[in-house]
């Protein structure tokens, strides 16, 4: 007995033309696996569905955006879950299972690609946090109301690797054409807050618009304290997108202004000026291999006297965060110029660790201040300009034959006073300098 297919809602020639240019390696494992699942005889337990693979979510939606994704997560309708392991392992060996609630297997294909392949599933929430709901994996499940559950509709939509077939039940691509951002189905939609710190991401990286109604249900999640449900790692998560992988993070940052998104996110905090942190967001973008310098003028945004609390609500690693303050305070806590410009430069790339001096100037270049950049990095290349101290412990051990003890800081910080003051500049000088301090 053979079923119908649900009808494609768009032409293929387009798609067959775009996957011309994708990743040939990703586009013949998916293909292969469509072929495979071709193969299979109809289960009745799946009725009225045939089996049948598609690529689908992001992959699709990446495709008709010009891009070149690296993975690609396949949905499989039809088939139960033992024979299509049964069958990924006969096709491409040892697989992978992962995210073992929601019924994924993870195929890696070589080069660093990926297939993530699971079977159509219902999710319900039944509790809080992303751990609240209850899923219903169901290979009988059509496309439509397997994609029913997506966030957006530019995510909502499968195609056949091979025929370049579309399936767009919630008008996706004409979202991608209009760059829309519109929610799939509103009351889906609200069982996971975290899709609105999403929206804000994606539509950096994207630049697409909001649809008012999508924008407006967004707004009364947030206002409502739905983001409350959401742990620090998952927010941290979503602003890590926007800020890395924004190509323009003001649009995202517009967003989160008129709904109240970053309050939500980061209770206590207080931004000093937003178009002022929208403007200089755009511009770290260029400077997005000096990850710290783009986390300073993220966390530049805030008010001095909110940024502890709001720091404490990130995750981002220990050091990256050291190092963007550390970048901040180098440039809103100035030292006094003095007329050795070599000791300047060494006396700001103290200021500056555990940052790089490339960091450093990359950060400086983010403020608009690309001369003083130049010249900074100029001096320390140029004369190998170090921050390393003059004098250590071992020192004041070796040359005074002194024990260890609380004065050995007290030492070694009036050196690095000296030295920041141009009193001193040598080893030997600072060794002088000990003398007279004993």
């Amino acid at each position: 007995m053979r079923y119908m297919t649900e009808q494609p809602s768009y032409n293929p020639d387009m798609g067959r033309d775009l996957l011309k240019s994708q990743e040939p390696l990703l586009l013949k494992a998916a293909s292969d696996l469509v072929r495979a699942v071709a193969t299979i005889d109809p289960n009745p337990d799946c009725a009225p569905q045939p089996p049948q693979a598609l690529i689908v979510g992001g992959y699709v939606r990446d495709v008709y955006l010009g891009l070149h994704p690296k993975d690609a997560d396949v949905e499989v309708y039809g088939v139960v879950p033992d024979q299509l392991k049964a069958l990924l392992e006969q096709l491409f060996g040892k697989t992978k299972d992962v995210g073992e609630a929601f019924g994924i297997i993870k195929v890696p294909i070589g080069d660093k690609l990926e297939l993530d392949i699971s079977i159509p599933r219902r999710e319900s929430k039944i509790g809080k946090g992303h751990t609240g709901f209850l899923i219903d994996s169901d290979p009988s499940l059509g496309i439509k109301e397997a994609m029913r559950r997506r966030d957006f509709t530019m995510n909502a939509l499968a195609m056949d690797p091979i025929t370049g077939v579309v399936f767009d039940p919630f008008g996706g691509l004409e979202d991608i054409q209009t760059r829309t951002l519109r929610v799939t189905n509103p009351e889906r939609f609200q069982d996971d807050p975290l899709r609105v710190l999403r929206a804000m991401q994606f539509i950096a990286r994207i630049e697409f618009t909001v649809d008012p109604e999508s924008e407006r249900l967004m707004h009364e999640m947030v206002e409502r304290g739905d983001m409350t449900e959401l742990s620090r790692e998952r927010i941290t998560e979503e602003f890590e997108k926007l800020i890395f992988k924004g190509k323009r993070p003001s649009i995202g940052l517009a967003f989160a202004r008129r709904i109240g998104l970053i309050e939500a996110s980061f209770p206590n905090a207080t931004i000093k000026d937003w178009d002022a942190w929208e403007h200089l967001m755009d511009r770290a973008v260029v400077h997005k291999k000096e990850r710290h310098a783009v986390l300073a003028a993220f966390l530049s945004g805030f008010s001095l006297s909110s940024r502890e609390a709001t720091v404490a609500g990130l995750t981002f690693k220990k050091k990256d965060i050291e190092c963007a303050q550390s970048l901040l305070c180098a440039t809103e806590i100035q030292d006094p110029v003095l007329t050795n410009p070599i000791n300047d430069a060494r006396r700001t790339l103290k200021r500056a660790l555990p940052a790089s001096p490339e960091g450093y100037a990359a950060w400086l270049r983010i403020l608009e201040r690309a001369e003083e950049a130049d010249r900074f990095l100029s001096l320390v290349q140029e004369h190998h300009v170090s921050a390393q101290p003059l004098l250590q412990g071992r020192d004041l051990i070796d040359v005074f034959q002194l024990k260890p003890g609380p004065k050995f800081r007290e030492i070694l910080d009036a050196v690095e006073t000296a030295r920041d003051r141009a009193q001193i500049e040598t080893r030997e000088q600072a060794i002088e300098y000990v003398k007279s301090l004993l």
